[in-house]
C-alpha cells in the first residue's frame, strides 16, 4: 500500500482506526517513519510504514498479526478522531447549512455516521475548523483588500477606494 505523502498516511491510518473501531499506539511518528501497533492488550497486529527512497511517497512495508481485540464495538471514544478528522467529515454539511450548524449538530453527526461520542469542545474547535475550509479565515481575507481596492480604482477609475491598517490589533 502506498500514499503520497506522510500526511496522507496518517489520515488513511486514523480513517481505518476509527471505522473498525480500535486504537493505535504510535511507536514512531516521524517524516519518513510511520510505526506502531493496535492499543488493546494481547492484540498481535503492528504496522511499519517507511519513505520510498528519494521521494516523499510512504509504502506500509510490514503488517504483523492478526487483530484479535474483535474491534470493540461498544467503546464509543477513539483518540484517533481529531477536530481535524471531524472537521473533513462534516465539511459537506457546514457548506449547506453553515448559518444553522450547531456544536451539538455536530457530535450527532459523528454519532450517527461513525457511532463515536466526541466532547463538546472538541465539536466545537471541529466546527469552527470546517468554517474555515468553507470561508477561509480571517488573515486570508483581510489580506485581499488592498487588491480589491487596486481593482476597483481599475474597473471604475475615478472611484474612491481607500483602506488603512492598525499594526496594533493582529
Amino acid at each position: 500500500m502506498r500514499w503520497d505523502d506522510i500526511h496522507k498516511c496518517r489520515e488513511w491510518m486514523a480513517e481505518l482506526a476509527i471505522e473498525r473501531h480500535f486504537e493505535i499506539k504510535l511507536n514512531k511518528n516521524e517524516s519518513y517513519r510511520y510505526s506502531g501497533k493496535c492499543k488493546a492488550e494481547g492484540c498481535p497486529w503492528r504496522f511499519y510504514i517507511r519513505r520510498v527512497p528519494h521521494s516523499i511517497t510512504m509504502q506500509c512495508n510490514v503488517v504483523e498479526g492478526e487483530h484479535n481485540c474483535c474491534f470493540d464495538k461498544q467503546k464509543e471514544t477513539n483518540k484517533m478522531a481529531k477536530a481535524s478528522w471531524i472537521a473533513k467529515v462534516i465539511e459537506k454539511k457546514m457548506r449547506m447549512h453553515y448559518r444553522s450548524f450547531r456544536t451539538r449538530d455536530v457530535m450527532s453527526i459523528i454519532w450517527r455516521k461513525h457511532q463515536l461520542r466526541i466532547k463538546y469542545w472538541q465539536a466545537w474547535k471541529a466546527k469552527g475548523l470546517a468554517l474555515e475550509m468553507v470561508h477561509g479565515n480571517y488573515e486570508e481575507s483581510y489580506a485581499k483588500v488592498a487588491e480589491f481596492c487596486r481593482q476597483i480604482l481599475k474597473v471604475n477609475p475615478g472611484s474612491i477606494a481607500a483602506y488603512s491598517r492598525d499594526e496594533t490589533y493582529k
